[in-house]
């Protein structure tokens, strides 16, 4: 699979899902995708962070209420694990600075969930997932402008 196909998936899907979570999300779902910020700020391992990166998404998923987006996107989170991404995830996340951007950006995902702003958690997902594709491969994600 190439990582960059699957990012320009995560753009097209997971923005929209961080949207519907704004709308439809509750204190459950806050606190299960702060916890996993905090225990993202806590892993001491690449393979500990990565888990917890993995789990805020799912989690998101799961919080916006619609059963096959959430499928899709719990694929997409799937495909990460693959033997192409092993690379490119270990020298992003050994990156000094990357690991506590991520974790800035999911908490002002969860910031946007709790005062139910949808455009703006459409926004800061889309907004992570760009810095994670340009951390990636160096450039700019092809035709910024996803929904």
């Amino acid at each position: 699979n190439n990582p960059a196909e699957i990012l320009e998936a995560r753009l097209a899907v997971e923005p929209p899902l961080a949207a519907l979570a704004a709308v439809r999300s509750g204190p459950t779902d806050w606190q299960r995708l702060e916890e996993c910020v905090e225990a993202g700020r806590r892993a001491r391992t690449l393979a500990g962070f990565e888990q917890q990166d993995r789990e805020f998404h799912v989690r998101l998923a799961e919080s916006a209420g619609n059963q096959p987006l959430s499928f899709f996107s719990k694929l997409l989170q799937g495909i990460r694990d693959e033997a192409t991404w092993g690379e490119l995830k270990r020298r992003d996340l050994s990156t000094p600075g990357h690991r506590e951007a991520y974790l800035a950006d999911h908490a002002a995902v969860v910031r946007a969930l709790r005062a139910r702003r949808a455009e703006e958690a459409r926004e800061r997902m889309r907004a992570h997932l760009l810095r994670v594709y340009e951390n990636l491969f160096g450039t700019g994600a092809p035709g910024q402008t996803f929904p």
